[in-house]
């Protein structure tokens, strides 16, 4: 077959690669399997490529004749004349490809502001349940609050305070304990100290001293501190001090800069416990004892022997869950498993 063919009854005149091009555009278009590849052209695809470039031609023949007019009135030759129709005719064929391309880009558009709509009213929705919470809570109608507010979801900090407060005025205190410790997760440094403060009257009101020795405060503290930041940015920290203290330690051996060895080597040891207490504290969770009294048993249910029981609001930590009942570790006894119903975890 020839390179160059007449392949509509416009006189457009495209070569055999322009040609299985356009059969690509078109099969691409539709998500069918292009043809694009060297083979031979048959009349099958000259009829089908003739077909669209008639289609799109009937919509520009007035803008054809005019460029044609203006070729003649130039003084150009017959040949610069379908030079200028077959040039038009490309133009109309990728015009008509990038009018699909558009509409393509349309659509996703549409949908991506249709999702960010659906965020903004559920968003919304959120918010006017937390107001309606708050005017119910203001009002003294706790029940109605603490239902506003559970339906929160997820929880923040502040929804986690309100429920608190709620549990505390309904005389509930080991469950406002238990919320005002999920608030300090992401509580900020100051609202942390109102919480803590909070839990301390929960502790009276029940009768109770909250009883925490020096290591475990200090252990607190550290807890507090690296929540500020994620556990990849402490282990990032960690892997700079090390380094700079590798790195410089023999030169400051030399300068006798004790000093400077002494203060970076407690950095890198505080930064190296601050991460095992984040992985810590991020893979075994604390729960709460919400009940007067609970059973301890030696294995994942009531079959085993019983071993001890957990006082109401004492602090188990979870190293493993099966079904229904949890492994934990208590400070005065050691482990043990738990009916998961009997925790809360904070």
């Amino acid at each position: 077959m020839k390179k160059n063919m007449i392949v509509n009854a416009n006189s457009i005149i495209l070569s055999d690669k322009k040609v299985l091009q356009i059969l690509h555009n078109r099969d691409s278009v539709r998500g069918e399997e292009p043809v694009w590849a060297s083979r031979t052209i048959t009349e099958a695809d000259c009829s089908l490529v003739s077909h669209e470039v008639d289609s799109l031609c009937s919509l520009t023949d007035s803008v054809i004749l005019r460029d044609t007019r203006k070729a003649r009135s130039s003084g150009r030759t017959e040949f610069d004349e379908q030079a200028a129709t077959n040039e038009r005719g490309e133009r109309i064929l990728h015009s008509g490809l990038l009018n699909y391309n558009f509409g393509t880009a349309i659509k996703l558009a549409l949908v991506t502001l249709l999702i960010f709509l659906s965020f903004s009213i559920d968003a919304g929705t959120l918010q006017e349940t937390f107001l309606q919470g708050n005017a119910a809570y203001q009002s003294g109608n706790m029940d109605a609050a603490l239902k506003l507010y559970e339906s929160i979801e997820p929880k923040g900090p502040a929804v986690w305070y309100n429920l608190g407060n709620c549990y505390y005025h309904l005389g509930n205190y080991p469950e406002a304990i238990v919320h005002w410790s999920r608030a300090r997760h992401d509580a900020s440094w100051r609202d942390r100290i109102t919480l803590d403060a909070y839990i301390a009257q929960s502790y009276e009101a029940l009768g109770m001293v909250q009883e925490q020795v020096f290591v475990m405060r200090i252990y607190k503290w550290i807890v507090d501190i690296a929540s500020l930041c994620s556990l990849l940015i402490l282990q990032l920290f960690f892997l700079l001090c090390f380094f700079v203290l590798l790195f410089l330690l023999p030169r400051l051996l030399k300068q006798s800069r004790y000093f400077i060895i002494t203060g970076l080597i407690i950095v890198t040891i505080f930064i190296s416990v601050a991460c095992i207490v984040t992985y810590r504290e991020q893979k075994y969770p604390c729960c709460i004892v919400t009940k007067n009294s609970i059973s301890v048993y030696a294995g994942p249910g009531q079959d085993y022997a019983r071993l001890t029981e957990a006082k109401m609001l004492d602090k188990v930590r979870v190293y493993e869950q099966r079904e229904s009942w949890l492994k934990v570790h208590l400070a005065q006894f050691g482990y043990g498993w738990i009916a998961k119903a009997d925790l809360a975890m904070i």
